[in-house]
């Protein structure tokens, strides 16, 4: 079986890849973006930014979407847009082109109620989109807060981390840190199972889900 992975430089895009590489079920992992994984192996393939149909691209089965930024790293609004919406949307179309019939998004929690939450709204057009491209099954996963190791530092991040680690006690299920490797293992489990129709899963699923797929 070939899936294809948008987003796989970023946190939970990492884990995910290496999930995927590591699963016997998987034959090919083919990433689509700007930059390629350091790591190299016959297993996995780079494709950049394809575009269209391509006699050359085998088919896949499953694609999976981790694609994101911050407001901050994008710089504005419209450029925030352009990756959480836009870039979304060239990969969910593209996944279908190469014949996805089952399509993973990473979201976020709230984006089932944006109330005029620029960044959750993005969110929400992003589902709502992928969901009517015609995929036989859309797994959308809303995790809360992503905890793990980033590739680049951010001191108050960090910060931020520890101190609702420390009140997860005190905290919602839904609103509580969930690792992205969690995040991750349960995104490989909703694509692996293949159930039809559009399934929508909360931060406070994905532990269950991780531990189901494993």
């Amino acid at each position: 079986m070939n899936v294809l992975v948008a987003g796989h430089t970023g946190l939970t895009g990492a884990f995910l890849v290496d999930q995927l590489l590591e699963n016997p079920k998987i034959t090919r992992v083919l990433t689509w973006g700007r930059r390629p994984l350091e790591r190299q192996t016959e297993k996995l393939v780079h494709l950049g930014f394809m575009e269209g149909s391509n006699p050359q691209i085998p088919s896949v089965s499953i694609a999976f979407c981790t694609l994101g930024t911050t407001i901050r790293k994008a710089g504005s609004r419209e450029a925030f847009k352009d990756v959480d919406v836009r870039l979304v949307s060239d990969f969910a179309h593209f996944a279908r082109q190469c014949g996805a019939r089952y399509f993973v998004l990473q979201s976020s929690v709230g984006a089932d109620k944006p109330r005029g939450n620029f960044y959750l709204s993005c969110k929400a057009e992003a589902e709502k989109l992928c969901a009517s491209l015609g995929f036989e099954g859309v797994y959308i996963v809303r995790p809360s807060i992503l905890g793990g190791r980033r590739s680049e530092f951010r001191f108050g991040e960090r910060i931020g981390l520890a101190l609702m680690r420390a009140m997860n006690g005190l905290i919602p299920k839904r609103y509580r840190v969930v690792e992205a490797s969690t995040v991750a293992s349960a995104m490989v489990g909703l694509g692996l199972s293949q159930t039809p129709g559009v399934w929508i899963k909360e931060s406070e699923d994905l532990a269950d889900l991780a531990r189901l797929a494993s």
